[in-house]
């Protein structure tokens, strides 16, 4: 249910930035991440078309009220659990785990079998580099295109930040293709290729899940999901990352045709 709530607070949000609602849309996602903190790349991005659209000296305004309601939305819904064990509720701890289907744990096991188990922390910080500089090269671009920045362009941002974080996270499971549902035809051709064959390759990884009753099939299952699916997903990754650098180096807009967008929008 987390990732459907994410999913639902992306499409409540880009229908409230299309409506110029945008606060709205900053409390949309800023309730979506206290239900699941992959709501935050979409929130932070929503923030950087606030403060691009203003002047220099006016976007701290301009961010000041989508940051305090923000904290405040936070500030309430984690008062009760407040504590000075775990402060971060959690998060550090969940930030350690790793899915089996992930690209980044296929890399890991890849250094750690090519080195005798001495460079698997490689991957553990190149993928993190990797997604903060995916999320560098949107916010470029979404600055490129200040002060016109569009409706489309916005929610174009979020689902490219979504892709890159759903596919450079160490956990990927298949009912993570929800968060980025809802953005789907306001991306690109390549990021909705992409959306859509990772969707199509994460459902036949999950055939079995009983290993106490099918223990056969099981084995078989992890044997295709690590030397078939993940192989499909990096490949994936990577045509993903090759078309959001050609993309922002050309000055090719990372959202769907402008007309395209707009009819769609006026249909909704």
């Amino acid at each position: 249910m987390r990732s459907e709530t994410v999913a639902l607070a992306v499409a409540a949000a880009l229908s409230l930035v299309f409506s110029g609602r945008e606060l709205w849309a900053s409390a949309a996602l800023a309730l979506g991440t206290l239900v699941k903190v992959t709501a935050a790349a979409p929130l932070f991005l929503l923030w950087v078309v606030v403060a691009v659209r203003r002047p220099r000296g006016e976007r701290l305004r301009a961010l000041a009220p989508h940051l305090g309601l923000a904290a405040g939305l936070a500030l309430l819904a984690a008062a009760p659990f407040a504590n000075t064990k775990d402060p971060t509720l959690g998060m550090v701890e969940l930030a350690s785990h790793e899915g089996w289907l992930a690209p980044s744990r296929f890399f890991r096991r890849l250094f750690d079998a090519i080195s005798g188990d001495a460079l698997g922390w490689v991957p553990r910080i190149m993928f993190p580099v990797l997604l903060v500089g995916a999320l560098a090269l949107i916010v470029r671009a979404v600055a490129r295109r200040a002060p016109d920045v569009s409706p489309g362009l916005a929610g174009a941002s979020w689902g490219w930040g979504l892709l890159c974080l759903m596919l450079l996270g160490p956990v990927l499971l298949p009912w993570y293709v929800t968060w980025m549902l809802p953005l789907g035809w306001v991306v690109p051709r390549v990021p909705r290729i992409v959306l859509v064959g990772t969707g199509l390759a994460l459902t036949v990884s999950q055939w079995t899940s009983e290993p106490a009753l099918f223990d056969a099939a099981y084995d078989a299952n992890l044997l295709f999901g690590h030397y078939v699916v993940t192989p499909v997903v990096i490949a994936l990754l990577g045509w993903l990352l090759l078309d959001l650098w050609r993309r922002t180096r050309s000055g090719a807009p990372l959202e769907e045709e402008p007309r395209q967008v707009a009819s769609a929008a006026g249909k909704s």
